[in-house]
């Protein structure tokens, strides 16, 4: 008699053991979807929020080229991000202008840039901390070259490889802001070409304190 109650408490307290780690469990889900609006997941793999989260106190919104020119991007900056789907790779592209993302993508992390693909895999484009202003490709006053790069966590090719966000926006003073297309020139380097009048060179810095 002994040895069979012996047993049946062995049984109740796995039991309740089993319940207890349900409920931790459930718990610990509840507080991550509660901290999110959703289950982020990146390259399939679950983030903590706190590992990734990225700020910056940095003025983004103005840049001098190398000929003395001046931009400001500030106008460029939207409440809701600019977005496109790659039809080829079925990959949805977001990026924003000296900001974090807005949308939905933001779910992945405070990023700048990001893509996320139909099952809503999220890749890490690009962090605000640390972007790069530089000259446009075809010089001072074509416009500018604003870029992301994540250089720490799911990076590429097994995190061998950063993957870099280009934005490069040329001058068009006819446009407001125009979305030309997006390529990988090299693996995880993303081009998105746009056209803006904000790409246009404001009063060189010598013409403005004349």
């Amino acid at each position: 008699m002994e040895v069979i109650l012996s047993r049946i408490m062995q049984k109740v307290g796995l039991a309740v053991f089993g319940v207890m780690l349900i409920a931790i469990v459930c718990c610990l889900a509840f507080i991550i979807y509660t901290s999110y609006g959703s289950f982020p997941f990146v390259g399939d793999r679950i983030l903590n929020k706190n590992f990734i989260v990225e700020n910056s106190t940095q003025d983004c919104g103005n840049f001098t080229s190398s000929d003395g020119s001046n931009y400001n991007l500030t106008p460029l900056s939207r409440s809701n991000d600019y977005q496109t789907l790659d039809t080829t790779t079925s990959y949805t592209y977001y990026w924003n202008f000296c900001r974090n993302l807005v949308s939905p993508a933001r779910l992945c992390g405070n990023l700048a840039a990001a893509q996320v693909s139909v099952t809503g895999t999220c890749m890490i484009n690009g962090y605000l901390t640390g972007y790069q202003l530089k000259d446009h490709p075809k010089g001072p006053t074509a416009g500018f070259t604003l870029t992301y790069v994540n250089s720490k966590i799911y990076k590429c090719k097994n995190d061998t490889l950063n993957r870099v966000t280009n934005i490069v926006v040329d001058c068009d003073s006819s446009v407001e802001s125009s979305f030309v297309n997006i390529t990988e020139s090299t693996l995880c380097v993303y081009d998105i070409h746009m056209k803006s009048k904000y790409a246009c060179p404001l009063s060189n810095i010598n013409d403005t304190l004349a």
